[in-house]
This record gives C-alpha cells, structure tokens and sequence, in this order.
C-alpha cells in the first residue's frame, strides 16, 4: 500500500501525516491514500520481458515501471517524483531501462513532473477523448503539426462504427509518428530520437509500424495507393501502416518522407484493408 512505502528512515507516508497532518487533514489524506488513490485504474499492463530498472534499482513493481511498460506498448504514460533523497528526480525524461543489465533490451524515457504548478497546468491541460470520427480528426489536426492528414479520410471513417478505443489508439500511434518528425534533423535524416523510435517502434516481431507483405503489396496495391494530399494530379503507394488489434484498424502513411518535406502524409485510417 503507498501509505506503508516508506517516507523517511523508520517512517512511512502514513506514519508522517498521523504525526503531522491536522485532523480534518489527516482524515483526507489517509483516506485518499489508503482506499481511493493514487492508484492506477487499470490492471497491470502484461510484459513479456518484465524487468524494468532504474540508476541501479529494480523499478518493475513501482510506478515508474508501469509507466515505462506502457510507454514500451506506445501508451501515453508519465510520472511525479517527489524532491530530495539520494537521487535527483528534477529532471525529464527519466531513462528506464527495459532488460537485465548484463543483456538490456532498451532504454525507455519517461515523462517525469516534479513542480506542483507544472502538475496543476498538466492537470488542467487534458483533453476530453474524442467521441465521433470528426472529434478525433479535428484532435489530430490541433496536435500533431507535422503529419498531413488526407481530407478523404472522414468520409472513409464515417462509413466505420465509432471505437473509443481505437480513436485513442490512433492519437497514440500518430503521436509516435509527430515525434519521429520533430526529432529529424533539418537536412531530412533521422537524429538520434528519431534513431531510437524507429528502432522501438519500427523493428522487431512486435513492431507497432511494419511494411505489408509482398504479397499483399501486389494484391491489394490499387487500394493502398492513395491521391498525394499536396497535388491531385499524383498518386502516392503506402503500404507502411501502423497496427490497431481490436478491432482492425489500419494507419497508411507515406513512408519514408522524403527529405525535404516538413510533414509526414497520413493517407487512411479504418478497417484492415487486407483483411480477407
């Protein structure tokens, strides 16, 4: 329980606001802290390389290890430290290692919050999720500057149910594409953000972007190109697209940007267009 982590040596948190809390204080506190939070609501995120360590110390049953799984699974995630102790939490991000020491599999960089009035304006700064296909694109349009969306891609969605969970999803995963943008270097290469995202992201059995099969390139490759948002007069093939399970939902994009462009093109979002 947090109101038994420790606080101080020999104290901890509920321990410390027994002693020194007010009484209408302490009836609060001890309340929030002992039934109604700060938990996460959701259960634990499942990992099968489940170790998570931080400077040395093994995170993977803390919040920081949480934090890291989901950010590992492309969910946005983030943490509050407290000031003071032996390590220094004013910083961000927080460089988690995801592996073993002697074998690690990666480093993950977790948000981290110390200021309580940085807290309050994150706080105050969520957005409500969207809960129409125009919500998530108009959401899509205000966040992520350096993705182009296809104007055709409402009107394909429209002839889709609404999934909240898949609207999220699809923020998420763009949001993986609008940093690998921003972290490109003015001559159109990829910096060491932009390295290190693909090599997470792009990579691996369990990649969240992949290249569609051979065989599905020729199969399918009328309904994988799409008219270039920027000329009409052209038609661009994209068969790089990121991966929503359930249901199956598909993201196509241009894939790689050319150099001297500013922006990726986003060209669909709905169903799995292979799906057979």
């Amino acid at each position: 329980m947090f109101s038994q982590r420790p606080a101080m040596p020999g104290q901890d948190c509920g321990s410390i606001v027994a002693a020194h809390a007010s009484r209408e204080e302490k009836g609060l506190i001890l309340a929030w802290i002992t039934k109604q939070g700060p938990f996460i609501d959701d259960d634990r995120l499942l990992e099968q390389d489940d170790y998570f360590e931080f400077e040395g110390h093994d995170v993977t049953e803390q919040g920081l290890g949480e934090a890291a799984r989901r950010i590992n699974a492309a969910e946005a995630s983030a943490v509050v430290s407290f000031l003071g102790g032996s390590i220094d939490f004013e910083r961000t991000p927080l460089s988690v290692q995801h592996g073993l020491a002697d074998g690690p599999i990666g480093h993950l960089p977790v948000p981290n919050i110390w200021k309580a009035e940085d807290l309050l304006a994150a706080a105050l700064g969520l957005r409500a999720d969207p809960t129409s296909w125009a919500q998530l694109i108009d959401a899509i349009n205000s966040r992520f500057d350096r993705l182009k969306i296809a104007d055709t891609i409402l009107g394909r969605l429209n002839d889709s149910t609404f999934y909240p969970a898949v609207a999220k999803r699809v923020l998420v995963l763009l949001g993986i594409l609008q940093e690998y943008m921003e972290g490109r270097r003015s001559d159109g290469t990829a910096g060491p953000r932009s390295m290190e995202l693909y090599r997470q992201f792009f990579t691996g059995k369990r990649a969240r972007f992949s290249d569609e099969s051979d065989a599905n390139k020729h199969e399918f490759k009328k309904e994988m190109t799409f008219r270039d948002p920027d000329d009409e007069t052209k038609m661009i093939f994209c068969p790089w697209h990121g991966k929503i399970q359930t249901p199956q939902f598909r993201i196509h994009f241009e894939w790689p940007a050319p150099p001297q462009q500013k922006h990726l093109k986003v060209m669909y979002i709905g169903p799995k267009i292979t799906k057979v």
